[in-house]
């Protein structure tokens, strides 16, 4: 099992899923605790975002960095995927000329 949160999003959307099963639906209780324990881990990762921001942290294990599916081809070309730390408690990612800013409060 990936402890990541991609795999927690899968698990809750398949929870939605059961829980609309007209046919054999999920036990509300059972849902009830899955979305419990995804609110905990929910809030652990937003515990790991906070001491990335402490410490000037950029890697996680709960949040995975996105493979490259393709490099450009000059040498000189930078990477397909850049990510870089910037003042402000920013976190700038590149992927393939896409710019998304992150902010920490």
């Amino acid at each position: 099992m990936n402890n990541d949160i991609l795999a927690l999003r899968s698990h809750l959307f398949n929870t939605l899923t059961a829980l609309q099963d007209k046919d054999n639906p999920m036990d509300i209780d059972r849902a009830k605790a899955i979305c419990q324990v995804g609110d905990v881990i929910v809030d652990t990762a937003k515990t790991e975002i906070d001491f990335m921001r402490v410490n000037g942290s950029i890697d996680t294990q709960f949040f995975q960095k996105p493979t490259p599916t393709a490099q450009l081809s000059s040498p000189a070309a930078k990477p397909a995927i850049e990510q870089k730390t910037t003042e402000n408690n920013r976190a700038t990612i590149t992927v393939e000329g896409n710019v998304t800013t992150h902010k920490a409060k």
